[in-house]
C-alpha cells in the first residue's frame, strides 16, 4: 500500500490468494491532484476504470483528450497508454484496475463498452471498501473484493438515475405492467396510446431498459402464466388466455422456451 495525503494505492499480493476468480481486482484506490498535475503516458497491460468525485481531469485518447467529471467513469482497456492530467484548480477520482483475461468480456457485459460513460455520483465508499479487501491479502479479501467490484459495475452500468415516472419508457412500462393480460395489447397498440412512433418507442425503452418493449411484455406473460400454472388448476388454453396469449400452442411453446417443459410438466414438476 502507497498513502500520502493526496493519494491512496493499495495492491493485490504479487501472488493471488484466490487466482480462479471470474473477476479478479488487482489495485484500487483515490487520488486528489491540483491543477497541473499529470501522469506520463505509459502503455499497462490491465483494464483501469476512473470514476469523478470532484474537479475535472482530461484523458488522452488518440490524437484528443476526453474530460472527466464528476457522475462520469472513464475506461482505459487493456493495452492502451494510460496518460492524464488535472485541468480544474482541484481534481478527486477514484479507481480500481482489473487483470483478469475476461475482464473486458465482463465490462462489456454490464455495458460498459468504450470510453466515457454517464454514472452517478461516484460510490467512494465501495472503492474505499475495496481497498481494504486487498489490504488484507488473503483469498478471503480478493475474494470480498471480486464482489464489490461486481456490485461497483453493477452501479456504473445503471448509467443515471432510474428513467423519471412520466418518461416514455417510465409510462410504456406502466401501461405493459397494467395491460399485459390482453392478448390484443402488442407493441403497436402501446406506441398509439402512448402517441409515438413505434420506432421510436423501441429504440428508447431499449435504451433506458436494456431490452425491447416487446421481450418485456412477452417476459411479463410468460411469469404469470407460470405463475397460474403453479397455483391454480385452470384448464392450459384458459391459463394462457388469462396470461395475455391468444393462442394455447404459442404459450406452450414460450413455458417451454422457458424451463425446458411443457405447460403440463411444469405444473407437475
Amino acid at each position: 500500500m502507497l498513502r500520502n495525503r493526496n493519494r491512496l494505492i493499495v495492491f493485490r499480493s504479487a501472488t493471488p490468494a484466490a487466482p480462479n476468480l471470474p473477476l479478479t481486482v488487482r489495485s484500487a484506490g483515490r487520488n486528489e491532484a491540483p491543477r497541473g498535475w499529470e501522469e506520463p503516458p505509459r502503455q499497462k497491460g490491465f483494464l483501469e476504470l476512473f470514476w469523478g468525485l470532484e474537479g475535472r481531469g482530461e484523458f488522452r485518447v488518440d490524437d484528443g483528450w476526453t474530460s472527466l467529471e464528476p457522475g462520469r467513469i472513464f475506461i482505459y482497456r487493456p493495452g492502451d497508454t494510460h496518460h492524464l492530467r488535472a485541468v480544474s484548480d482541484f481534481w478527486r477520482y477514484c479507481w480500481v484496475t482489473f487483470d483478469h483475461a475476461d475482464c473486458v468480456r465482463w465490462f462489456d457485459a454490464f455495458g460498459l463498452g468504450g470510453r466515457l460513460h454517464q454514472a452517478g455520483p461516484c460510490p467512494e465508499t465501495v472503492f474505499l471498501e475495496i481497498t481494504a479487501a486487498l489490504r488484507e491479502y488473503t483469498a478471503e479479501g480478493e475474494r470480498r473484493a471480486a464482489h464489490l467490484a461486481h456490485a461497483l459495475l453493477l452501479a456504473a452500468s445503471a448509467k443515471t438515475s432510474p428513467s423519471a415516472p412520466d418518461s416514455l419508457p417510465a409510462r410504456a412500462r406502466a401501461l405493459m405492467d397494467r395491460l399485459f393480460t390482453d392478448p390484443a395489447v402488442g407493441v403497436t397498440e402501446l406506441a398509439e396510446r402512448l402517441r409515438v412512433h413505434r420506432s421510436t418507442l423501441f429504440r428508447r425503452f431499449a435504451a433506458s431498459h436494456g431490452l425491447k418493449p416487446s421481450t418485456y411484455l412477452h417476459n411479463l406473460r410468460v411469469q404469470h402464466g407460470l405463475a397460474l400454472l403453479r397455483e391454480t388448476g385452470a384448464p392450459i388454453h384458459e391459463v394462457a388466455l388469462a396470461s395475455g396469449f391468444a393462442d394455447a400452442n404459442y404459450f406452450s411453446r414460450a413455458i417451454r422456451e422457458a424451463t425446458g417443459l411443457s405447460p403440463r410438466e411444469f405444473r407437475n414438476s
